[in-house]
């Protein structure tokens, strides 16, 4: 017999703050019942999410089908305290205030975190993936069955990065018989998406299962230094393939590859005071292209009914090539083009034991590669400016050329064991013990005259040794209620600075940063459980966060401030009939702020060298972050009729944010609404989407572009925006 993952529930656990409560499903009544419960799985052993005393939120196919989805990031606007912001395509997340944090001034599409790990790990198919170049590549739900979030930090289970939490991609098994299904949508700004996906059993062992995507739209942002009102427009095709192999009674194997590549634009920053109109001003817009591969074969051997042993190896790579103005300004100020590639290989090896016995207990080894490659070609206009050319004048040379090769290499061994002392309580204890060592190798030249002016290498590694614990008890005062308390330690690697502009630079190092999370939860079901009402508190503790600062003019570092905190909340509540009829809400509550930072900027002054830069010591203490809203909301309900036909609609929302540590400029908050019509039959539907339906410009993310005084005057921000107003008419067939 061919063996496929559990059935999973088309519910949604999604905590909420504790005045927002009211849920729901767009399940079918006919094939859905009451009864049934999310089993999370990215914890490493199967579980039933409302025992878990943990906070997960789980996507799941039919979720992702009946709203209409075309990115994770739509899914990401309906999850409490999360927050997406990046200068790439939906690259990068922040879970309860903790992600890629604040932009560096002056941008760098090349290599915009500087080095910086990413703080939410992210797997694809069991295959560790760089999340800011993944999450990017791999935004597309391109026929996949879950996506599950776990939020806060996961460091006995996932080790180094998984600061702010875990999100996991599962794709469609094989099945137990043939299937077939397809899709097309057209859509607002000539957007056309059409995928197709199939497979099922070859025989009694081996199932196979293909599938295959493009989507494509002019963008909703117009240029108006060239008039081209197509300036964000973008391609994007995907493929993947899952091989199950039922080699014996006791062993299965599975093995998925999948790819994706994106063709965008790099003319996507809006000046802020210009955003409500989506316009941009780059006199030089370009282009970026994103590539991600991920495998990885699993292999599972059933010991016994209630131990396994899983091998799990992985490979992926996420590139990205990139040409875009500096300055994203009507001036010829300098132009960037560069490349970054960021490949893992990984193993793990894991013995779980879990049956009706007091004790359930997990252990593993884990050992990875990681290396990024990036180089970059920064050139500055020659262009006369009072007799001299322009990057003379500013003490700039004419090129600068950089490259570097950053390598990491990590093991691990883990543990996490869970003890019922009766039917009430369980003690639930693990730890990580891991060391790393990271290499760089940098280069920098710079040109003046066509003449090579400096020629500067450095050669450095550092290593961390870390012991990450985890304890949680939990009250089960029956089958569907429980309350629970835990502690976690999660941590992201230090470094040494990539993208440096000097050779003293490149050798300073930035240290790891740790977390400490203090989290009191309640979980439920009722009615039959047709209502489930969660409710999560925590604080985080906050030590040594990395940050970007200025070490000279133009040479942006990552250093690490002393302490920062996040206090907050999350509650959820759903409820769906017989009738089809399903409600739900969910919403979080969150304080995320700097308690102890000083970082410095130079200033251009507009006097001649040497006295053209000015150097300002900024205090961040009792600053918001970048981007965290206060406050998330979402809302929803659905209702599916005995005759096929459906209606659905959501709002979400935020409260304002500042878009920069330094809390000088913010944006507004948003209130979005989108609205699901259809109809449905036993083979095919079609549907009509809407989406943002009040055109909110949500700003997203930010940088600062400093004044020159020769193109630029004053100090501009410069914004990324969630997509505009979308309407769109979907059929889809299956068999």
């Amino acid at each position: 017999m061919l063996c496929t993952n559990r059935t999973t529930t088309s519910l949604r656990l999604m905590p909420v703050p504790t005045l927002m409560v009211l849920a729901c499903s767009m399940a079918s009544a006919e094939d859905k019942t009451l009864t049934e419960v999310i089993q999370v799985t990215s914890t490493k052993q199967t579980e039933e999410q409302h025992r878990l005393p943990a906070s997960v939120t789980q996507i799941t196919r039919e979720q992702i089908d009946q709203r209409g989805a075309h990115s994770l990031a739509e899914e990401w606007q309906l999850t409490p305290n999360v927050a997406q912001f990046t200068d790439k395509p939906n690259g990068a997340l922040s879970v309860r205030g903790i992600g890629a944090g604040e932009q560096p001034r002056f941008g760098g599409e090349e290599n915009p975190t500087r080095g910086r790990h990413p703080a939410v790990v992210l797997y694809v198919d069991g295959a560790p993936v760089d999340a800011e170049r993944g999450l990017a590549a791999f935004d597309d739900p391109l026929d996949l069955e879950r996506v599950e979030l776990l939020r806060g930090p996961q460091g006995t289970l996932y080790g180094r990065n998984a600061l702010g939490g875990v999100v996991a991609i599962t794709s469609r098994d094989p099945g137990d018989r043939a299937a077939l299904d397809g899709r097309i949508f057209y859509g607002t700004d000539n957007e056309i998406r059409a995928s197709a996906a199939g497979g099922g059993p070859l025989g009694d062992i081996v199932g196979v299962r293909l599938a295959g995507g493009y989507g494509r739209s002019d963008g909703s942002l117009k240029n108006v230094t060239t008039g081209d009102d197509q300036t964000a427009e973008w391609e994007r095709i995907q493929a993947r393939g899952k091989v199950l192999l039922h080699a014996s009674d006791v062993l299965d194997l599975r093995l998925t590859i999948g790819g994706s590549k994106y063709d965008g634009s790099t003319d996507v920053w809006v000046p802020f005071d210009r955003r409500e109109e989506r316009e941009t001003v780059s006199n030089a817009p370009s282009d970026t292209t994103i590539t991600g591969m991920t495998g990885a074969l699993q292999a599972d051997w059933h010991l016994d009914k209630a131990t396994t042993l899983t091998a799990v190896l992985g490979v992926s790579q996420a590139q990205e090539e990139v040409e875009y103005d500096a300055d994203r300004s009507a001036g010829e100020a300098s132009r960037v083009d560069g490349e970054n590639t960021a490949s893992t290989g990984s193993i793990e090896v894991r013995l779980g034991r879990r049956d009706d016995g007091p004790f359930d207990w997990l252990v593993g080894v884990f050992a990875a590669r990681d290396q990024v490659d990036y180089e970059a070609n920064t050139q500055f206009s020659d262009q006369d400016v009072f007799g001299q050319p322009y990057y003379q004048r500013l003490g700039f040379p004419e090129f600068f050329l950089k490259d570097s090769t950053t390598t990491s290499d990590s093991v691990s061994l883990f543990g996490e064991g869970s003890y019922a002392f009766d039917q009430h309580w369980k003690l639930t204890l693990g730890a990580r013990v891991g060391y790393e060592i990271s290499e760089l190798e940098w280069n920098q030249q710079a040109l003046a005259g066509g003449f090579v002016v400096q020629d500067t290498e450095w050669d450095g590694d550092r290593s961390d040794t870390v012991v990450l614990p985890k304890g949680a008890l939990a009250y089960s005062i029956d089958d569907d209620r429980m309350a629970y308390g835990s502690i976690t330690q999660g941590y992201r690697a230090g470094g040494l600075n990539t993208n440096a502009t000097s050779a003293a630079s490149a050798a300073i190092e930035y240290e790891a940063e740790y977390t400490w999370n203090y989290e009191l939860g309640w979980r439920s079901r009722w009615a039959d459980r047709s209502i489930a009402f969660d409710v999560t508190g925590f604080y985080i503790d906050w030590r040594d966060p990395q940050v970007f600062t200025e070490q000279a003019p133009n040479d942006v570092i990552l250093t690490n401030a002393d302490k920062a905190h996040v206090l907050g909340a999350e509650a959820e509540v759903r409820w769906r009939s017989e009738t089809g009829l399903g409600l739900w809400a969910n919403g979080g509550i969150m304080q995320a702020e700097f308690d102890d930072r000083t970082g410095q900027e130079y200033v251009r002054t507009g006097q001649p060298i040497p006295n053209d830069y000015a150097l300002q010591t900024v205090d961040y203490d009792g600053n918001r972050m970048a981007h965290i809203p206060e406050w998330t909301w979402a809302l929803g309900a659905s209702y599916q009729h005995d005759s096929g036909a459906f209606v659905g609609g959501q709002a979400h929302g935020h409260s304002w944010t500042f878009v920069d540590d330094k809390n000088e400029n913010r944006a507004d908050g948003v209130a979005q609404f989108d609205a699901q019509l259809g109809y449905r039959s036993a083979w095919w539907s079609v549907a009509a989407f809407g989406r943002n339906l009040t055109d909110e410009a949500d700003v997203q993310s930010s940088i600062t572009i400093p004044a020159d005084f020769v193109f630029n005057q004053t100090e501009t921000t410069y914004v990324r925006l969630a997509p505009a107003r979308s309407l769109g008419v979907e059929v889809s067939a299956w068999w």
